[in-house]
């Protein structure tokens, strides 16, 4: 019998909270920006991150020996370089390159060897008589050793992603391959959930992007309310305006075709000019000249 029994409910009216309105949008509002905060605190994190990172591969290869080439790196280094260089961006991979090339270094990180410096003037011939022959600016040769790591150094770039680190929290991590290496076990499945994260992100991005321009279009801007929260406003101030009925009074006449045709040609009149053909044409301009 107690167990059909509805449970009984209280009909006191819940306590009232303490805190006033302003007290609660003051409190939310110290909420979101201590969220942005931390955010901001965390890409700062990240980019000083990146350039640690930077700064230790600059001169790297910790390990050179006579076993250890650009093609046949120590583990532990190739290990470190993957690891250290997942956050980048093919930005920061630039500046890597560049600071290597400043201390005189191959590009590769890789690579023991200096980069070359044997060539003169602003041009010069890569690929002799072969299909892929060109012509290059030689700054963009002397970043590298050979060709070799030219080719390593841009595979690895290649890899990077051009998605922000702070941004990759759903992404799973880049992993990097090196060109001279066999490809690990899984590779595909990692590539594959990686690929769909970065699709799932460029989606979001384009939403918001059409969102945004949808709302300039419409003359709405976002502004930052007392408690956070974004809300629509218009971008001019709104007015009334009253559409009357133009008070005609004149009486309306129907308009009047014009039905002289004397010739019964008016049909070949075009803005004032009589298209003539033929015989009709020369008599016609025979005529002009008698009159003349």
């Amino acid at each position: 019998m107690a167990a059909q029994m509805r449970e009984l409910k209280s009909i006191l009216k819940p306590p009232r909270s303490s805190h006033t309105p302003q007290q609660k949008s003051q409190a939310e509002a110290e909420k979101i920006a201590l969220a942005h905060a931390r955010i901001i605190q965390q890409q700062k994190d990240l980019e000083l991150r990146i350039l640690d990172a930077i700064e230790t591969l600059s001169t790297y290869p910790p390990t050179r020996s006579p076993s250890h080439t650009a093609s046949s790196p120590s583990p532990q280094d190739a290990s470190s370089f993957k690891s250290l260089i997942r956050p980048f961006q093919p930005s920061d991979y630039d500046d890597l390159i560049e600071e290597r090339n400043i201390l005189g270094h191959c590009g590769y990180a890789l690579c023991p060897k200096p980069r070359r410096s044997d060539l003169t003037g602003k041009f010069t011939l890569v690929n002799h008589n072969r299909p892929d022959f060109a012509i290059v600016e030689t700054k963009d040769v002397q970043r590298w050793c050979s060709d070799g790591c030219a080719r390593r150094a841009l595979y690895v770039k290649v890899q990077l992603s051009e998605t922000a680190a702070w941004e990759r929290v759903a992404m799973p991590d880049v992993r990097i391959d090196l060109l001279d290496e066999e490809p690990e076990q899984g590779a595909k499945d990692t590539d594959l959930a990686r690929d769909i994260a970065q699709l799932k992100l460029d989606e979001e991005r384009r939403a918001k992007k059409d969102s945004t321009a949808l709302s300039l279009e419409r003359g709405d801007v976002l502004e930052r309310g007392e408690a956070g929260k974004a809300r629509k406003v218009p971008l001019a101030p709104k007015f009334d305006l009253t559409i009357r009925e133009k008070d005609v009074k004149s009486v309306a006449s129907p308009p009047q075709q014009e039905t002289s045709d004397q010739d019964g040609k008016s049909h070949l009149v075009l803005e004032g000019h009589r298209t003539r053909f033929g015989a009709v044409a020369e008599e016609s301009d025979s005529d002009e000249e008698t009159e003349a």
